[in-house]
């Protein structure tokens, strides 16, 4: 779709999303909004700010919001029919939007955030309610060049989602197979953690703080020795490896290792962290930091999948990740390439933060454990 196809689609889309005087009549009127009011679309994790030109401008991050007066005591929650009566503005953008073939990105950058994720909006009906429209589109959507020559970033070295819609029309246009629901995500932000703490590290095993383990019978070794120094292992502040299991591709234990660890993250020494939305960038984050420094690295992460682990709200999320660098002299030419293929849970329990990953160099090794994987995360517990 080319831009005046685009445009030509944006605006019938507008024109049925406009408030009809007949049929649009909310429950409830919307009191006029003072400068700094924050509007939160139910069901949503989704932001409008009312600016000092009196329209609503959707908040696409933090970034875009820092240094403009936010008024958070004065938040008030309004249903899809009751935002569409209210007018709103050019978006709130720290970059533009990415328009990549047809998928139009929103490039998530938080201020904690070494760099944005590129989430997938979902329908051009959420492209009008942000506040695109005819007449800014050229200011606010722009091609992979242009976008690139504006941020300074490579679109293709950062990590891709999927925002959460905000359209009745885009809601069931996201397969659940692919990514978190929205109500899901809302959740996960206004849900309180369980006041349940722990001040040592945790312990795995059938008598530890957390039961978790892989099954001896399968043949996993509980001593996996993995001398890699470009798997991303330990990544954040106050992480620490609780468990770690592996296993060969044949009983003779020749060929591709599969490696199953446990991670456990202290909240308590990131405060930033306060819900598992943010636990989940975070790591990912970390996961993908300073690659991109030499050519041929990459890495990718799958949108997050809704689960549960113990009984408690989890995503699930894979990756890929190569990493390209000289052995010896680089004048030799001698260049090593890993590329890693994982699969990772995440769950908060009170003060801690767990990530469970499955992981291998070889991707016919690792697609044939992670059955074994799946059996073990049904059997978690936490026993504090």
């Amino acid at each position: 779709m080319n831009r005046n196809q685009w445009l030509a689609a944006l605006a019938v889309t507008a024109a049925m999303l406009a408030p009809d005087a007949a049929l649009a009549r909310p429950d409830r009127q919307i009191a006029p909004l003072p400068h700094g009011a924050v509007v939160a679309l139910s069901g949503t994790p989704h932001l409008w700010i009312a600016g000092d030109d009196g329209l609503l401008h959707w908040a696409g991050d933090t970034r875009a919001v820092a240094g403009k007066f936010v008024d958070w005591g004065n938040r008030r929650e309004v249903t899809l029919d009751e935002l569409k009566t209210l007018s709103r503005g050019d978006p709130w953008l720290s970059t533009g939007l990415l328009k990549s073939g047809d998928p139009i990105y929103l490039a998530k950058w938080e201020t904690e955030a070494a760099a944005p994720t590129l989430l997938h909006i979902q329908s051009l009906a959420d492209v009008e309610l942000f506040g695109i429209n005819a007449t800014n589109y050229g200011s606010m959507v722009f091609e992979p060049p242009a976008w690139e020559a504006l941020s300074g970033m490579s679109s293709g070295a950062l990590m891709r989602g999927v925002l959460s819609p905000v359209s009745a029309a885009s809601s069931a246009a996201i397969p659940a197979a692919t990514a978190t629901p929205a109500s899901t995500t809302a959740a996960s932000a206004e849900t309180p953690t369980p006041v349940v703490r722990l001040n040592r590290t945790p312990r795995t095993g059938r008598d530890g703080d957390v039961t978790f383990e892989m099954s001896a019978a399968d043949r996993w070794r509980n001593d996996a020795d993995l001398s890699a120094p470009d798997a991303r292992l330990q990544p954040m502040h106050a992480e620490t490896i609780i468990g770690r299991w592996q296993i060969f591709d044949s009983p003779s234990e020749t060929g591709p290792r599969v490696f199953v660890f446990a991670f456990a993250t202290n909240l308590d020494f990131n405060p930033d962290i306060r819900s598992l939305d943010d636990f989940v960038r975070r790591k990912q984050d970390a996961l993908c930091l300073d690659i991109g420094q030499n050519e041929g690295d990459f890495c990718t992460v799958e949108p997050a999948v809704a689960t549960t682990v113990g009984g408690l709200p989890a995503q699930q999320r894979d990756s890929r990740e190569r990493h390209t660098y000289f052995l010896g002299d680089p004048a030799n030419q001698n260049i090593v390439e890993n590329e890693w293929l994982s699969r990772h849970v995440f769950v908060i329990r009170g003060n801690w933060g767990y990530e469970l990953r499955i992981f291998s160099q070889d991707p016919t090794a690792l697609r044939d454990r992670l059955k074994d994987f799946a059996k073990a995360l049904e059997s978690v517990r936490f026993n504090y």
